[in-house]
C-alpha cells in the first residue's frame, strides 16, 4: 500500500520502512549514537521523513531548524542543542557556511541536493548505500525523540523536549478523534520543522494506516 505521495514519487509502507532503516544505518555509520542531537535544515521532502524516523529508531534526537532562519537563529539552535551532526539542503548552505566556525560541537555536516563537496557528506550517497535491514535498538517510550524550538517571540527560542511516547500519542490523538480510516489520504503543505505536519499529518496517517500527501510548500 502507498504510504507517501510526493511529487511524482509513490512510496509504499514497506519501502518507507526500508528507507527509514537505510537512514538509521547511514547515521550509525557516521558515528551518530543514542542521545546525540542531529539538526535538520531542510525543506519538505521524503528524506526529511526517512531521516527523522531513522534517528528515532536508533534513539538519536532530531532538532528541526526553521528554514526561514538566518545566521543568528541557526547558530543559536546549533549551539544551544549541542548538535553533533547537521543535515542541510544545498539551498541553505550559505547560512551554514557563515556560522560553521562558530559551532564547535558540530562534527559532521551532511548535504542534500548537491554533488560531493569538501567538508560535506552527501546524504543521498549515505542513504542509498546503506542496508535496508536494521538491527534492534534499545529505545524506550520515555527516551527523547525530538527537541523542537519555539518561535522565540518573547526571547531566545526554548527547546521543547518530546519523547517517543509523546509522538505516538500525538498521532493517535489526531487520527482517532478525526476518525481517519486506512483508505483516507491526509494532505499537508505545512513545513516538517513544525509540530503540525509531523504530529498530525505524518503520524496521523501512520497510526491510522492511511496515506500522506506531502508537498514542499503552500
Amino acid at each position: 500500500k502507498v504510504f507517501l505521495y510526493f511529487a511524482d514519487r509513490q512510496v509504499t509502507y514497506k519501502e518507507f520502512n526500508e528507507n527509514v532503516n537505510r537512514a538509521a544505518n547511514a547515521f550509525l555509520s557516521l558515528g551518530v549514537k543514542k542521545g546525540e542531537r542531529v539538526c535538520f535544515f531542510l525543506p519538505n521532502c521524503p528524506e526529511y521523513l526517512y531521516g527523522w524516523l531513522g534517528l528515532a529508531k536508533i534513539g538519536a534526537i532530531l532538532v528541526p531548524i526553521n528554514t526561514n532562519y538566518k545566521t543568528e537563529e541557526t547558530r543559536y539552535i546549533l549551539n544551544h542543542s549541542d548538535a553533533g551532526t547537521l543535515l542541510v539542503h544545498a539551498s541553505f548552505k550559505g547560512v551554514v557556511e557563515k556560522i560553521r566556525p562558530e559551532t564547535p560541537s558540530l562534527r559532521t555536516v551532511l548535504s542534500l541536493g548537491q554533488e560531493k563537496e569538501e567538508g560535506y557528506v552527501p546524504f543521498e550517497d549515505a542513504l542509498w548505500n546503506s542496508s535496508r535491514e536494521l538491527q534492534p535498538t534499545d529505545v524506550g517510550e520515555q527516551d527523547l525523540c525530538e527537541i523542537m524550538y519555539t518561535s522565540g517571540t518573547t526571547g531566545p527560542s526554548k527547546g521543547v523536549m518530546m519523547t517517543h511516547e509523546y509522538w505516538v500519542i500525538n498521532g493517535y490523538g489526531y487520527s482517532h478523534p478525526m476518525d481517519v480510516q486506512p483508505e483516507d489520504r491526509l494532505f499537508t503543505c505545512l513545513p516538517l520543522f513544525h509540530a503540525n505536519a509531523q504530529g498530525y499529518s505524518t503520524l496521523g496517517a501512520l497510526t491510522a494506516g492511511a496515506s500522506l500527501i506531502l508537498v514542499e510548500r503552500f
